[in-house]
């Protein structure tokens, strides 16, 4: 079986390593992105090679939730992980769904992995 390929999407460049390095470690294939119009991009470029996007909600030119909107308008079942040290929790009930998990930074790379793995059970065929 081949591993889940990952779409990790956050503007912050250590962030995004440190993210890298976690999911690597655990043998998930990821394609990372430091701004949402590139994530766009590379999903659109082939939308059935991933399996699952991993992205900041607070990000220059386009938030994560519009991210989300862009690749469930391709892949309505495809499944999103929201991460963000900027939780208002007025919306965080929103992006708790049947598709969608949202996980407050910062958080251990346990919690990371558990979430990650939870989504992609629940993913579609």
């Amino acid at each position: 079986m081949n591993p889940a390929t990952i779409l990790l999407v956050d503007d912050d460049d250590g962030v995004r390593r440190i993210l890298r390095k976690v999911l690597e470690a655990q043998s998930y294939r990821v394609l990372e992105n430091g701004l949402p119009h590139e994530a766009c991009a590379a999903f659109d470029a082939d939308p059935p090679a991933i399996d699952l996007v991993l992205t900041d909600l607070k990000m220059p030119g386009m938030s994560g939730q519009d991210l989300a909107a862009h690749v469930w308008a391709a892949r309505p079942g495809l499944r999103v992980l929201f991460i963000s040290g900027y939780s208002d929790h007025t919306y965080v009930e929103t992006l708790n769904g049947p598709r969608s998990r949202f996980l407050e930074k910062p958080f251990a790379s346990d919690l990371l992995l558990k979430h990650v793995a939870a989504l992609l059970a629940d993913h579609p065929s």
